[in-house]
Parts: C-alpha cells; structure tokens; sequence
C-alpha cells in the first residue's frame, strides 16, 4: 500500500547469468580409470596390437577462464600397462550455454586436452620353452591428444551431458636389454573413439565442482574430478 516498501524475493536473471561469465580461478583433482582398446607397437621388423591397455590416472589441474572458456595447466601420475608415468598436461574447456537464464538450460560440454607423459617398466624376455633369455628397462614417452564433445540439459546447475569421445596417442619405447646389451627402439601409436556420459555439480556463486564421466566403446571406464573455485 502507500508508504510501503517491497523486498525482492527474486535475484533477477541477469544478474545470475552475470555469475557464470566472470573468470575464476579453479584447482581439479581428477582420478580415471581407462581402458584402451587398441594401442600399436611397431618396429622395422614387426607390428602388432595390444587390446585391453588400462591406465590408472591422477591429475593436478589449475584452470583459469568462464564457464564458457578456460584454460588449464598441471600434471599428472598415471599407470599405463606396466609403466609408471609422469606428465604434463593443457588443455581448454567449458560449457556453453544456449540461453542466459537461470533454471532449465540446454548446454554444449566441450575438452580438448594433451599430455606429454614419460615412464619406465622392467620387463623380461624368454624363448619359446619358457627360460628367461634376458631381462632389461623399457622407456616410453608419448603424447596424447584427446577430446570430447557432447550435448544435454543443466537444471539448477546439476549437468547431465553426453556425446563423443576421442583418444590419439603417439611415441616410442625404448628396450634396453641388461644380458646381450642390446636397444631397440619402437613406436607407439593408438586411435580410440568412444562415447560418453557425464553428470556434474556445478552452480554459479558456489566454490564447489564436482563431476563423473563415464566411457564406452574404444575408450571404457571412468573418470572423476572434484574442484574448488576462488
């Protein structure tokens, strides 16, 4: 009534929308699980495929940009095969969304990475009756490019996305034979395409992230990753 006064009970949608383009800073740990489904070995003599190829990765990541765009930097430990890698891993990412209003939007999720990883094993050979003939250590240090892009709806900031997968991977191994004092040295390369799904916690204004991807196809298994902004 007259000489009354109204509290908004609203935030007005600008104002959260607003929220989501403001660059922040942000800290990721992520732990994955992946299986590969093909990675090549080959020298001058020999080619063959290893299926089934699983990697155990924990990554350290510092992004800096919007939801919409950020870039990221860190680094990673990881376990691919009988190796024990260390890494160094960019990238860009985001999410994009197709209206500005707050409640129910639909979204484009989008990464692009890739890692440069070196790591060792030990490794033994044996004939055809089964007797070790020589023993030695393995190098290998490959790059990996991979990608993802994918489509779905954010409904109060809980995401459910879903869409392609891609893994690229390249570099050589080195085997340096201890008994004969042999090296050879072989390439490595692999191409895996997948699917995915992810579901995801994220609200503009909260310093928490938290999201879970799972994979299927070439690419199985799945990753977790949980952050704080600032």
């Amino acid at each position: 009534g007259d000489g009354g006064f109204g509290v908004p009970l609203a935030v007005p949608d600008t104002a959260v929308a607003q929220e989501y383009d403001v660059a922040s800073p942000q800290v990721t740990l992520g732990v994955s699980d992946i299986e590969y489904g093909k990675i090549n070995f080959a020298d001058s003599i020999d080619s063959f495929d290893v299926s089934g190829v699983e990697t155990k990765r924990t990554r350290v990541l510092f992004r800096q940009g919007t939801e919409a765009f950020g870039y990221s930097a860190g680094f990673s430990l990881s376990e691919l095969g009988d190796f024990d890698m260390l890494g160094f891993v960019a990238g860009v990412n985001g999410i994009s969304r197709l209206d500005e209003a707050p409640g129910t939007s639909a979204i484009v999720d989008y990464d692009a990475s890739i890692s440069l990883d070196y790591g060792d094993a030990y490794f033994e050979l044996f004939d055809f009756f089964g007797r070790l003939i020589d023993f030695g250590d393995a190098d290998l240090l490959t790059t990996e490019m991979s990608a993802r892009i994918g489509g779905g709806v954010d409904f109060d900031g809980i995401q459910v996305t879903a869409g392609l997968a891609s893994s690229v991977m390249f570099g050589t191994m080195t085997l340096n034979y201890v008994a004969s004092g042999f090296s050879e040295t072989v390439d490595v390369d692999g191409s895996n395409l997948g699917v995915y799904g992810r579901a995801a916690y994220a609200v503009a204004g909260s310093p928490l992230f938290v999201e879970m991807i799972g994979f299927g196809g070439d690419l199985s298994g799945v990753t977790i990753n949980g952050g704080v902004r600032f």
